[in-house]
């Protein structure tokens, strides 16, 4: 990942909740990870995407490959995910440019190369769905909790 977008670190909440399950903290920070990776790729990316390719979508060029490097990594061993651009065969060394924008940039000739005016759709993605974003990790918090319960049960 990229260092753009945001992360979201839960450790005390972990660690509260590791005390009352009968789950160990390994299993209980993959449960959060999952439910948090999935919470914040359904909500906040598809947002951020969806204002993307509208801003993208001015240009005859746009294949939308930008807007779908967009995504969601979680931690293994801490209870940490991260959105932001992917890496790989995605576009994401664009993404931080069109999120953040640029100062005014000179070449070494001297030569003016502009500014980019930062388009803030991260920002703007998490203010609209962080209220959803946070009903729908405790409903996937619960689902994945069951399931790994369920699982060591058996």
């Amino acid at each position: 990942m990229a260092d753009i977008g945001f992360r979201i670190d839960q450790s005390d909440l972990v660690k509260k909740v590791d005390k009352l399950v009968g789950l160990t903290s390994k299993e209980m920070i993959s449960v959060f990870n999952r439910s948090l990776a999935k919470s914040a790729s359904q909500t906040v990316v598809k947002e951020a995407r969806r204002d993307l390719k509208k801003w993208l979508s001015f240009s005859e060029d746009s294949t939308g490959e930008t807007a779908r490097s967009l995504g969601v990594k979680s931690a293994r061993k801490k209870p940490l995910v991260l959105v932001g651009g992917r890496k790989g065969k995605y576009n994401s060394q664009l993404i931080h440019i069109l999120d953040q924008g640029t100062e005014i940039r000179t070449t070494k000739d001297g030569k003016n190369t502009g500014r980019v005016l930062g388009l803030n759709f991260y920002l703007n993605a998490y203010k609209a769905k962080v209220n959803s974003l946070e009903s729908e990790m405790i409903k996937n918090m619960n689902d994945n909790y069951l399931k790994k319960v369920v699982k060591k049960l058996e």
